[in-house]
């Protein structure tokens, strides 16, 4: 589902408004709508793609100033770079 959203006037007329304070909210409430009829699925990668899970010990030591690192970070990567 690809969802845009533009509000405004066609003459390019100031509203005085922000996307996140008018755009936003129609966004939201049409997003929550479409989703009912949706079940989740099991995504199934693709043959030929790897999924690497990066522990949180790796981040600490590869990006030490970035703070609240997720317990893992998974990565997806074509199987012959491994």
């Amino acid at each position: 589902i690809l969802l845009v959203v533009w509000v405004g006037y066609d003459d390019n007329t100031i509203m005085g408004l922000t996307g996140a304070s008018a755009a936003l909210p129609v966004w939201v409430d049409i997003i929550k709508a479409v989703q009912i009829p949706f079940k989740p699925v099991e995504f199934i990668w693709p043959s030929g793609v790897e999924v690497k899970s990066i522990p949180k010990s790796d981040l600490e030591r590869d990006f030490p100033t970035i703070p609240d690192l997720p317990e893992t970070v998974e990565l997806v990567f074509p199987d012959w770079a491994s």
